[in-house]
């Protein structure tokens, strides 16, 4: 899945609503030379995972119900860093039997990470700065999960 940044206005220039400014210090007030700033191309994951499918069957009805957990690994990719992440999943959906051996369905599912704390995000040290030198790294924070839908055959 890609998850990019919408602008929230179409004034915006020079892509600024990617930008972000973060301070090592804690005072509020806006002191210049004291910022770095990380740049929010989008989020890409991806996931590998594997389910345990249980398929609610009535021979005497050919739609059946079925309901699958799984867990995996996922690629999270943002900020110009990739982080690997634990995930689990859930799927809830319906089946229609065509023959014996072929089935279509439709269903819904929810993805989500465990861990929302992601470290050595490289940041941008403005290149007027007199007193921030060398790389600048940063942690960000952030909850990944999504709802999908799903259609296929088996």
């Amino acid at each position: 899945e890609a998850f990019d940044v919408k602008s929230p206005n179409i004034n915006y220039q020079n892509d600024a609503h990617r930008y972000c400014a973060l301070s090592h210090h804690t005072s509020a007030a806006m002191e210049a030379d004291k910022f770095v700033f990380l740049k929010n191309e989008g989020l890409i994951d991806i996931s590998l995972a594997i389910n345990a499918c249980y398929d609610i069957i009535n021979d005497k009805v050919p739609v059946s119900p079925y309901i699958c957990a799984g867990i995996g690994t996922d690629l999270i990719s943002m900020f110009e860093a990739t982080s690997p992440k634990i995930s689990y999943q859930g799927k809830l959906g319906i089946s229609y039997s065509i023959n014996p051996e072929t089935s279509v369905f439709i269903g819904g599912h929810f993805h989500r990470i465990i861990g929302n704390e992601f470290r050595d995000i490289p940041a941008i040290v403005p290149s007027n700065s007199t007193t921030i030198s060398g790389p600048q790294f940063a942690t960000v924070t952030l909850n990944v999960c999504h709802f999908g839908i799903e259609l296929g055959g088996r």
